[in-house]
């Protein structure tokens, strides 16, 4: 570990890098219809305005295998600095830009900026920190991660209510960060014998599969539990928008915990507390009768997801030597989109049979069978 790792200003810089991926799509929300009914002339615009949305995390899919695949050979910092530049391009491009067309364009340039940036910082959190300060750092990475959401999101909002146009001047953001990229951070430097330490894709096919399972279930917050609201408690708008948030403040404060609790059990011990987590609050929220009901079991849902991604991540570091975190961080990075864009077809079948409140029951008990097959297996890590 280098001297330059213990400076305030880098920590900060990669902690303001990582923000900006929580602010791909659903900064601009809030402007979807006004969109859709100013290009209301417009062939499928319906599609096409929530494809608006959606299509970062597409690219963000399809690049980031391929943006790690290359990181060791075009070096972390320029790629970082390319990404930032089309962040930033991408993103503002749809406060000027008068086709919807040309606004999805711009959108996959955000999605290929993302895939960057969270390869990118990812990777170097792998090279500048190591053991307990690494845990560390990645738990306030998602602490911070969650409070830029809560405020990005709700600041988008606010912008909506001026104009559609408006929220997309919140992309300005990665302008005002990327001069201190190019001052804090530097390329790591590695001695050859660690850059040829062996290394199979098989050693980390379980976290993948751990990391998929759970932005799964992750996502059926964001994406199911405003509908539950609106036909159970009549409740949308605000009140949905603070039932979510609940959720984010309680994983911040978890995540916040993740140094001192991984100080006490392995990678594979926390997925049992992120799967009783997950688990127990899909319950309670089978169970709730009123608001304040949903507001604790999103809480203690919370308790699962403040851990979940951060436990993920450092167990990925843990087990790829420098060759292939990159690489590993990319194709994680690429499951997790896959997995958010798939999560209300993966539920879909269940709602088929159930109705919403009881898929939340029905996915709670699933996760609870998963936390007991992570108790009864044994894996050292």
């Amino acid at each position: 570990m280098q001297s330059g790792v213990n400076s305030k200003y880098l920590k900060i810089t990669l902690l303001l890098v990582s923000s900006l991926t929580i602010m791909a799509g659903a900064t601009i929300a809030a402007s979807l219809p006004e969109m859709a009914e100013l290009f209301k002339d417009v062939e499928h615009i319906e599609l096409l305005a929530k494809l608006v949305l959606t299509l970062p995390s597409l690219f963000m899919a399809l690049l980031s295998p391929f943006v790690g695949m290359n990181i060791n050979r075009f070096g972390r910092k320029r790629l970082l600095v390319i990404g930032m530049l089309l962040y930033g391009f991408g993103g503002t491009s749809g406060f000027f830009l008068n086709d919807i067309h040309l606004i999805l364009i711009s959108r996959a340039l955000l999605g290929i900026s993302i895939a960057i940036n969270m390869t990118v910082a990812s990777t170097l959190i792998g090279d500048y920190f190591k053991g307990e300060e690494r845990h560390k750092y990645t738990g306030l990475q998602t602490a911070f991660v969650n409070i830029g959401g809560i405020v990005f999101i709700t600041f988008g909002g606010f912008l909506a209510e001026i104009s559609w146009r408006m929220p997309f001047l919140i992309y300005l953001a990665p302008f005002f960060i990327l001069p201190l990229v190019i001052k804090y951070i530097y390329e790591p430097q590695f001695h050859p014998d660690e850059l040829n330490v062996s290394f199979s894709y098989k050693q980390v096919y379980h976290v993948f599969f751990y990391s998929f399972i759970g932005v799964i279930f992750f996502y059926m917050v964001p994406t199911q539990i405003p509908f539950l609201l609106h036909v159970e408690f009549g409740i949308k708008g605000a009140e949905t928008g603070a039932a979510i948030a609940m959720m984010m403040i309680s994983s911040t404060i978890m995540s916040l915990q993740y140094k001192r609790i991984k100080q006490h059990l392995s990678y594979h011990k926390v997925y049992i507390i992120v799967t009783l987590g997950f688990g127990i609050g899909f319950l309670l929220v089978y169970c709730a009768s009123t608001m304040s009901e949903v507001f604790i079991a999103l809480g203690v849902v919370g308790l699962g997801t403040g851990m979940m991604m951060v436990n993920t991540m450092n167990y990925l570091l843990h087990i790829a030597p420098i060759k292939a975190r990159g690489s590993v961080v990319g194709i994680n990075s690429s499951i997790m989109s896959i997995a958010m864009f798939l999560s209300p077809v993966v539920v879909a079948p269940i709602l088929h049979y159930f109705s919403l409140k009881e898929t939340f029951g029905v996915c709670g008990l699933l996760l609870l069978v998963c936390s007991l097959w992570f108790i009864l297996t044994k894996k050292d890590d």
